[in-house]
């Protein structure tokens, strides 16, 4: 009987040091993966304002096998969570409606085999996320001989937003206006003259601020009638 018992406490110790064998194996971690994706940028396609498109780089993390993605809307529904290869850097986000505030989180994650059971299993590292909002599409209404209305949809969480203008399309743009309401009123424009402008919405998500980037300039032009 006392055999039996020792059988059995030895059976018990064998298996409590497999399996803290086993959770040593699938605790392997290394800080260079680990660590969320670095310089992450957001980039609005360029001359495409109305396209609700965005491209999202990073910096690729060496020794891994993949980096999971995942994009939630202001409401917290997640629109998707895919994987990618390795060697991928970058994503190219579609149909990002605008005034809308997108969460997009990235994580790394690298396929490690138990030696001892032979099932593998995907490790993931930290996330990383960031915060989408299109940039503001603009409208234009005459308001007098050299004044023009322009106003945009509220972006959700909006604090602020900066009106920026110049007159030529690749030139150097100066702050026009910065207001807490999506409009604005510019002044001492000139007859004739095609103006260039664009808007810069800062909004807020919990202690943080963020500003939309931006993809293009919208046009306008005072006319003799």
């Amino acid at each position: 009987m006392k055999r039996k018992k020792k059988a059995v406490l030895w059976l018990c110790i064998s298996l409590m040091l497999l399996l803290g064998m086993c959770m040593t194996v699938y605790a392997q971690e290394n800080e260079s993966w680990n660590e969320p994706p670095q310089k992450v940028r957001i980039t609005a396609q360029k001359g495409m304002a109305s396209s609700r498109k965005y491209t999202i780089y990073w910096k690729r993390i060496e020794n891994i096998d993949g980096y999971q993605l995942e994009l939630y809307d202001s409401s917290n529904e997640r629109i998707f969570s895919k994987k990618t290869a390795a060697d991928q850097t970058s994503i190219q986000l579609n149909d990002i409606q605008n005034s809308r505030v997108y969460r997009f989180r990235i994580r790394a994650f690298y396929k490690a085999e138990n030696p001892y059971t032979g099932i593998t299993r995907n490790v993931y590292g930290t996330y990383r996320t960031e915060y989408i909002c299109q940039q503001p599409k603009l409208k234009f209404q005459w308001n007098s001989k050299n004044s023009v209305r322009v106003s945009w949809n509220a972006v959700e969480n909006g604090v602020d937003y900066t009106v920026y203008l110049s007159e030529k399309r690749g030139g150097t743009y100066r702050k026009a206006a910065k207001v807490k309401t999506p409009q604005a009123t510019l002044k001492k424009l000139n007859m004739e003259t095609t103006y260039y402008v664009y808007v810069v919405a800062s909004y807020r998500v919990k202690d943080q601020t963020y500003k939309t980037a931006v993809s293009s300039a919208s046009s306008f032009r005072l006319q003799m009638k």
